[in-house]
Parts: structure tokens; C-alpha cells; sequence
């Protein structure tokens, strides 16, 4: 695209998740209205979800967005307000909305038809998180440390409860509500 060695910016990927140091210095500090960035494809930019604001940046900047694999993204159109690029860009963001809207209706759906079956299921008197079950000193560790007599960390360890569980507990305990 007759780019020089110094204006091709790459970001090493580590496991899964890109690094993307290099091109967050591009977009908020390197280019500039007027400027035209050139990527690969859209997953340049991330996921469907995270293209379509970046999209929508460089269009509010006024920063041209050339993608190798859309031919209507690599014409060049002519300057000036309501311009063709202008229009595609926006088809594009349009495309992607509808895709993730759709999509999440999908997902929902899906969701929602498993969830149905599962009912109709013996499984799902095990669906969830199991109940929790008090320990037989509960009482007893709990009027010690809301006594003062030993630590918080001490009581969870006397009744093998973890930090979260200990501490809804114990507001159950202190309100009231809590059934032993």
C-alpha cells in the first residue's frame, strides 16, 4: 500500500489476547484527522463487539479506515460532507450492529430453549449452586467473634468457610434472617 518500514505498526500477541500497546499509541497519538489507517481485516480491530466502536472513532476523528479484505473500504472517494466513504463506513457499523443484535437475541434464545429443557428435566433439581450448609459450630464461633474473643480469619478457619461465605453469612446472622 506504499507504507515505509517506520509507518507499519505490529503488536506481538500473548496467549490469546493481543498485546495492543503499539496500536492504542497509533490511534490516540500517532494518527491524526486526514490521516488513513490501513489493517488486514476487521479482526484487526478487535471482536465484532470491540470493531464497531473503534470504527465509529475513526470516523468521528476523520481518520479513513482502508480494510484489505473489503473492496468498498479500499476505493477512493472524493473529500467533501456526505461523501460515499462516509456512507460505506457507516453501512459497515450499521452491518455490525444488526450482526451483534442479532446475535445476541441467538444467544438468548438458546439460553432460554436450554434452560426450558432442563426444567422439564430431572437435572435440574441439581441446577445451581448447592445450598449451604452450616457448620455444627456455627452458633458458637459466630457469638465468639461478634464477641470480640477471636478473629475474623480464626472463625472461618474453625468453620472451614471461605472470606465470601463467612461474611454473607454473618449479615444474615447479625439481621436475623438467617435460619439455624
Amino acid at each position: 500500500m506504499g507504507a515505509e518500514d517506520n509507518q507499519i505498526i505490529t503488536d506481538p500477541v500473548h496467549a490469546r489476547l493481543p498485546r495492543r500497546e503499539n496500536y492504542q499509541k497509533l490511534k490516540n497519538e500517532l494518527l491524526q484527522p486526514g490521516d488513513t489507517l490501513v489493517i488486514c481485516s476487521l479482526s484487526a480491530l478487535g471482536s465484532k463487539y470491540a470493531a464497531r466502536p473503534e470504527l465509529i472513532h475513526y470516523r468521528d476523528h476523520h481518520i479513513r479506515v482502508k480494510v484489505l479484505n473489503m473492496p468498498a473500504t479500499m476505493q477512493d472517494f472524493p473529500e467533501g460532507p456526505g461523501n460515499i466513504y462516509d456512507i460505506v463506513t457507516d453501512a459497515i457499523i450499521q452491518t455490525l450492529t444488526t450482526v451483534i443484535k442479532q446475535e445476541q437475541i441467538r444467544i438468548k434464545r438458546q439460553q432460554r430453549r436450554g434452560i426450558e429443557t432442563l426444567k422439564e428435566s430431572t437435572a435440574w433439581e441439581d441446577y445451581g449452586r448447592p445450598a449451604i450448609t452450616l457448620p455444627d459450630n456455627y452458633i458458637e464461633v459466630m457469638d465468639r467473634w461478634l464477641a470480640g474473643k477471636i478473629t475474623a480469619n480464626a472463625a472461618m478457619g474453625l468453620m472451614g468457610l471461605r472470606r465470601t461465605t463467612f461474611y454473607k453469612l454473618a449479615k444474615l446472622y447479625k439481621e436475623g434472617d438467617l435460619i439455624v
